[in-house]
């Protein structure tokens, strides 16, 4: 019954985006002005779906045992709203995540992306039906002129949260204080029509293929591939997605760039998804000699076949920074790099329980997923990992260590710099286009040569084509290290043995 009382109430005009995304369990960032009714929004959501709902209001002086709950002098935990939510289902809503302390998304951060929270007593699955909402008066880049207090919030977080405005709704505003009602048609959640997966997918690599190319200070991970799939099985259209996973608040100027860039991207990225005119279109280009020759070897269509069989992406690591010591990572990466990189590299040998060779294997799968950059054998690359590691460190000054995601620290990564720029050929590509200087080109040669070296029964085209089954699969493009790791656990390559060195 109280579900029915809940929808007669009046709501903000953006509560069934809010709705939409609980059901389909996305996570949420409601932003707007103090008052606009974020809180009730989430409120009346829950309520509708019949979920449990818990807040808590973040403040600088928030601490660890506020959210995960804490033992006390007896070894007895006491418990919070958020472990009851994490454990038994319901909607938990981090009201001012803006105003939270670093430490705070960091610990929230490694519980909504390992699907397990380590709580003081235990660890603990994170419950199907437990749902998140982050509400805040800024999109997460820091103080306003209104809100002074606010903090900028690390790409990390943001990119684990779809975003959904919440201004002002003069009337619902009319409805509760005059007690009119609202008469107006509601919220149209499919506008710009719901895409298809394959649709939806090419918009998403359209955008972060664009945002590599303009420099724009953003991440468009495979996050917002699986949440707009989701999303549109529920109905929202491609105009709510792109404002919910892709702009998330950008700027004016930066949103028109973007979509005008992806909007020229878009038939190359669709051609690339279209498996099947590409199968037939190679066949046609092809001689038959070549025909012939690779056929042992050609991919297979990924619409009929996922990888999900028979691979697994690396686990993200969660390691402990230590202020004495921030060059660790770097040290880590460093001797995988000697170890693999560019002519020691043999899949008979990787050993993924070796703790570095997992840190590196996960540092190339975040450059390649969040930044579409490669880490190559280039020293000169390092600083930029060194400066992520210290500058995560900063967000707690008040520590001497510090546990942290390895994603979130790539995702701290200013990649602005000579060695990751695209005209020098360090953005992940496989393929050249006409206007591509031999910076670019001679980096695409190399980086097919690297992969045929380690399969030698695999020719040019054979590699760009794994190359966009994979891209198909994980949803961007993977760099020479990566797509070596996946062809070895390929069932059609990785029985075959690589050419010796």
């Amino acid at each position: 019954m109280q579900q029915f009382v809940d929808r007669a109430k009046p709501s903000h005009y953006h509560t069934p985006l809010v709705r939409a995304a609980l059901q389909a369990d996305v996570p949420i960032w409601l932003y707007g002005e103090a008052g606009s009714g974020k809180s009730t929004a989430g409120e009346q959501a829950a309520n509708s779906l019949g979920l449990p709902f818990r807040s808590i209001s973040l403040g600088p002086t928030t601490s660890k045992s506020d959210l995960m709950g804490y033992r006390d002098a007896t070894g007895n935990y006491h418990s919070t709203a958020f472990r009851e939510v994490y454990e038994n289902g319901g909607v938990f809503t981090l009201d001012e995540i803006d105003s939270g302390h670093p430490g705070i998304l960091t610990i929230l951060n490694s519980a909504l992306a390992n699907g397990h929270g380590e709580f003081p007593d235990s660890r603990v699955p994170r419950h199907e039906m437990a749902r998140f909402i982050a509400s805040a008066n800024t999109i997460g880049r820091g103080a306003t002129s209104e809100y002074v207090g606010r903090a900028p919030i690390d790409a990390a977080t943001i990119d684990r949260f779809a975003f959904i405005p919440m201004d002002t709704d003069e009337d619902l505003e009319e409805a509760l204080i005059l007690g009119t009602e609202i008469n107006r048609s509601p919220l149209d959640i499919s506008a710009g029509e719901v895409p298809s997966p394959k649709e939806w997918l090419a918009t998403v690599r359209a955008h972060r293929q664009a945002l590599g190319e303009l420099g724009i200070r953003a991440i468009i991970s495979q996050r917002a591939s699986l949440y707009g799939v989701r999303l549109a099985e529920l109905g929202v259209g491609k105009d709510w997605l792109g404002e919910m996973l892709l702009y998330k608040g950008m700027k004016e100027h930066d949103r028109e760039k973007l979509a005008e860039n992806a909007k020229r991207l878009m038939p190359k990225v669709q051609e690339a998804l279209d498996y099947k005119t590409r199968e037939a279109t190679k066949d046609e280009e092809l001689d038959e000699s070549h025909s012939e020759s690779s056929q042992e070897t050609q991919p297979k269509d990924t619409e009929k076949r996922s990888d999900s069989e028979w691979f697994t992406p690396p686990e993200d690591k969660e390691i402990t920074i230590d202020r004495t010591n921030t060059r660790w990572l770097e040290k880590s990466v460093d001797r995988s790099m000697r170890r693999f990189l560019p002519d020691c590299y043999n899949i008979d040998k990787l050993d993924m329980s070796d703790y570095d060779t997992s840190i590196f294997v996960r540092v190339c799968w975040d450059l390649e997923s969040i930044h579409s950059r490669e880490l190559t054998d280039r020293l000169l690359q390092m600083p930029t990992i060194i400066e992520a590691v210290e500058r995560v460190f900063r967000e707690n000054n008040s520590s001497t260590e510090k546990r942290v995601l390895v994603s979130d620290i790539i995702a701290a990564a200013n990649i602005e710099g000579q060695y990751w720029q695209r005209d020098r050929g360090y953005i992940t590509q496989w393929e050249t286009e006409d206007d591509d200087n031999d910076h670019i080109k001679v980096e695409v040669h190399d980086r097919i040569e690297f992969v045929k070296d380690h399969f030698s029964q695999l020719n040019d085209h054979d590699v760009q084509d794994y190359a966009k089954q994979f891209e198909a699969c994980h949803g961007f493009v993977p760099g020479r290290f990566t797509l070596c790791n996946w062809l070895r656990q390929h069932p059609d390559v990785g029985g075959k043995r690589p050419r010796s060195h």
